[in-house]
């Protein structure tokens, strides 16, 4: 089995499956539990068969691209199969080449405005709150070459839930998410 860390310093996914000192394991580690990649333009990835309850916390790596060649696209965050966007808010701040921006919606988008044809990467973090309410935070780049995004996006479902055992990331386009795209979904060790 694979064991795996994220550094405090570089948020970045480091294979610790060989022996390492205490000191080396930073501040929590993480088991990985799936990994996708894409192997055709598709409309959503999913993650089934989870417990939250169990795992307490997920952590998801992204690194896709936008297939949609024509249109911005959005990468919203649904669990346990309500796939209904109004059942979700988000607020987002965003650092841009040209300034800052900052908004809130009723939706699910966890990554936004990603370019026509464009490449993002980042993480996302997915809890079950204490009071039953789907919690999620994510950090993310998005670029179109020399504008480069920096973005985090924080999504809340208005419904609640005793467990989240599926996660589903849906392009807001049509086979939006595309090929050779990856995500990684681990839970910490405890």
């Amino acid at each position: 089995m694979r064991i795996y860390r994220i550094t405090t310093r570089h948020s970045q996914l480091v294979d610790v499956s060989t022996p390492h000192l205490p000191a080396d394991l930073g501040f929590r580690t993480w088991s990985k539990i799936s990994e996708i990649t894409t192997s055709a333009n598709v409309d959503y990835v999913e993650f089934t068969g989870l417990d939250i309850n169990t795992d307490k916390v997920y952590l998801i790596f992204v690194n896709a691209r936008n297939a949609d060649t024509a249109n911005n696209n959005n990468l919203a965050l649904y669990v346990n199969d309500d796939n209904t966007a109004t059942n979700y808010y988000r607020a987002v701040i965003r650092g841009l080449s040209a300034g800052t921006q900052a908004g809130t919606g009723n939706e699910s988008a966890i990554v936004q405005s990603i370019p026509a044809g464009e490449y993002y990467a980042g993480f996302l973090y997915v809890m079950l709150g204490i009071d039953g309410k789907m919690r999620a935070y994510g950090t993310q780049e998005v670029s179109t070459g020399s504008d480069i995004r920096v973005q985090s996006t924080s999504v809340v479902s208005v419904n609640t839930f005793t467990n989240i055992t599926k996660i589903r990331l849906q392009a807001t386009t049509s086979l939006g998410i595309a090929q050779n795209s990856y995500f990684l979904l681990s839970k910490p060790i405890t």
